[in-house]
């Protein structure tokens, strides 16, 4: 029998956070400063983990909602143990995008239940002071936990290398080559070595000034 372990590595995702390798699963979270993981499952990145599973909860909240199930108990309990789930996997993968997009889902989902299911209609007054109830809760949140959600260090990190990017190509607009920009340049270097010679090699944050700077 082959190695199990080393079987493991490359088959579902790795128990190593914060990893790309080749020939290799993706890791179950990225670390944040501070030693905090974002969780991000099987996906590329927190983001859109976190994202998938927002959509993914509104729309089984909307299947378990339209089911007609005779026992209130087994509803509720579908209802409530995989928000709590979910909630906490969102939060976990420590992204403020899902975050306002659970809150405005929310508050949309809330609104059309109660008017296609339930057939009762909604003050503005309730909506407004909701979302603002939520909203200043959120607010409060984010400033609390701001260098996990905020990230202003990675923001920085962003603006240095679109900056970087920028000189990088009014350096030398017909390109690099493969492997100088991205996550390929943790890997390999650029296919001409006289170009990539002195250049730093680094992620720009996407996906298409990436390609600018190869080609």
């Amino acid at each position: 029998m082959g190695d199990i372990s080393a079987t493991s590595d490359v088959i579902g995702f790795s128990n190593k956070p914060s990893t790309y390798e080749a020939n290799s699963c993706i890791s179950f979270s990225q670390n944040v400063t501070g030693g905090h993981n974002r969780f991000q499952g099987s996906f590329g990145d927190p983001i859109r983990f976190s994202v998938f599973m927002v959509v993914f909860y509104f729309m089984f909240i909307g299947f378990v909602l339209h089911k007609e199930l005779h026992k209130k108990a087994l509803r509720n309990t579908l209802l409530v143990i995989p928000s709590i789930f979910i909630f906490t996997a969102i939060f976990y993968s420590y992204t403020k995008t899902s975050m306002l997009g659970l809150l405005f889902g929310s508050v949309v989902f809330f609104y059309l239940v109660r008017k296609i299911k339930f057939g009762k209609e909604i003050s503005k007054k309730f909506i407004l002071t909701s979302s603002l109830t939520i909203g200043v809760i959120l607010a409060f949140v984010l400033y609390v936990k701001r260098a996990l959600f905020l990230h202003p260090e990675a923001l920085l990190g962003r603006v240095e290398n679109l900056v970087i990017s920028v000189d990088m190509f009014f350096f030398n607009p017909f390109g690099y080559g493969l492997g100088i920009a991205g996550p390929a340049s943790q890997l390999a270097t650029s296919s001409d070595m006289s170009l990539a010679s002195g250049v730093r090699k680094f992620l720009p944050e996407n996906w298409y000034i990436q390609i600018l700077l190869e080609q």
